[in-house]
């Protein structure tokens, strides 16, 4: 894991559009997105590809990014509105191409509709999933996670969504009380879901992990406590270290937490980063076969 990129900021020119928190990060690797000769806001990250859109009014051209390879994609003419959205799925374990995914709710036929672009076949394929009403929830949630070739999703109060992109069957997973509260991503491969809240006065934060989506199994990993409140932010994809946002009146902080040893660091100093507005998603370098259309040379 190399940093966060911070949503919907331009990298080219915004040095808060990128936080790095590895001191070992090959300095070819061009988190600027400079090299596609656009202006850029990041929209999201999956493995290692860059998921973003020309920083403009109502931009429907979209650009997958890879920062190793200085490469991209541009996928032409997307529409997005307020009743859908869009989100980049790439895992080289699985295929070293692609795959765009614009989800759309129908409210009136308790339907989950999505559209599936494959940079491989340069198509898009429409689908539809049945599901329940309470699973609309999930377009107001920034919680997705695409992993071993299921996209899991927060629908609801009580439930994750999770669907095979290939077979299309949807699990509906039952989980901790509160779930749209807390965070979802994944680390070492499995998916997890953490939690910060009061308990009897006590603060403290709750970690579980899905053992099984098929069986909907689910275990509680760690619960420790803690002498301040934090809000949650992310997962290390490779260690047992959860993310942290500290807020005071006169200070904000994102902060790293060993849920091993529990020792707590600072990352970086986040005062002057309007940063209630804003989103991260995990940036981790992908060195692998690269199959996007353009290449810059450093």
């Amino acid at each position: 894991m190399a940093g966060f990129y911070n949503l919907n900021r331009d990298p080219t020119y915004d040095s808060k559009a990128y936080i790095s928190v590895s001191d070992s990060i090959n300095a070819s690797i061009d988190t600027t997105l400079r090299f596609v000769g656009k202006n850029l806001e990041t929209r999201g990250c999956c493995n290692g590809l860059i998921l973003a859109r020309r920083f403009e009014y109502n931009a429907r051209d979209y650009y997958v990014c890879n920062p190793v390879a200085r490469s991209w994609t541009c996928v032409q003419n997307i529409n997005i509105d307020d009743n859908s959205s869009l989100f980049l799925t790439f895992d080289p374990n699985v295929s070293f191409h692609f795959t765009l995914l614009r989800l759309e709710a129908h409210y009136r036929n308790y339907c989950l509709k999505f559209a599936k672009y494959s940079s491989r076949t340069r198509t898009w394929t429409c689908h539809k999933v049945s599901t329940e009403p309470s699973d609309y929830f999930f377009l107001r949630n920034g919680g997705k996670v695409y992993l071993n070739g299921v996209l899991h999703m927060v629908s609801s109060q009580k439930y994750l969504l999770s669907i095979d992109l290939e077979t299309l069957v949807c699990r509906r997973i039952k989980m901790p009380a509160m779930i749209y509260s807390g965070v979802l991503g994944k680390s070492q491969r499995r998916l997890h879901y953490a939690l910060a809240m009061v308990q009897k006065g006590v603060k403290e934060i709750s970690v579980w992990m899905l053992e099984d989506s098929e069986k909907g199994e689910r275990v509680l990993k760690y619960r420790v406590a803690m002498e301040s409140f934090y809000d949650i932010v992310e997962f290390h994809l490779d260690k047992d270290v959860i993310f942290l946002r500290k807020q005071h009146i006169s200070e904000e902080k994102l902060m790293s937490y060993n849920m091993k040893n529990g020792e707590l660091k600072e990352v970086c100093d986040l005062k002057h980063w309007g940063w209630g507005y804003c989103l991260l998603c995990v940036f981790s370098p992908y060195y692998g076969k690269d199959y996007l259309e353009n290449k810059r040379d450093a």
